[in-house]
């Protein structure tokens, strides 16, 4: 006997922000909350996207100081993905 069963999939919330380091100096990058840094090189572009979270997703940039910048990910419940150069970072 064959049964099937029907599965409601509902679709994730993805929000993101793209930026390019048009400076002379490298950027520091972090993710908030989880506190994850990066290093974007002159030249190099990055996009932060915000996955999932039980509403819409919100990223709200942050300039800490000359070279930092912060991108909090104002979601609960989502996670989040740092992509640079086009490549997907850990």
């Amino acid at each position: 006997m064959f049964e099937a069963q029907l599965v409601n999939i509902k679709m994730t919330n993805r929000s993101s922000v793209k930026l390019k380091n048009s400076f002379a100096t490298a950027l520091s990058v972090i993710v908030e909350p989880w506190a994850n840094e990066f290093h974007l090189p002159p030249g190099s572009e990055c996009e932060v996207v915000s996955i999932g979270g039980a509403v819409d997703t919100e990223i709200l940039i942050e300039l800490e100081a000359p070279s930092t910048l912060i991108f909090w990910v104002n979601t609960p419940g989502a996670l989040y993905e740092y992509w640079q150069d086009g490549k997907l970072v850990d």
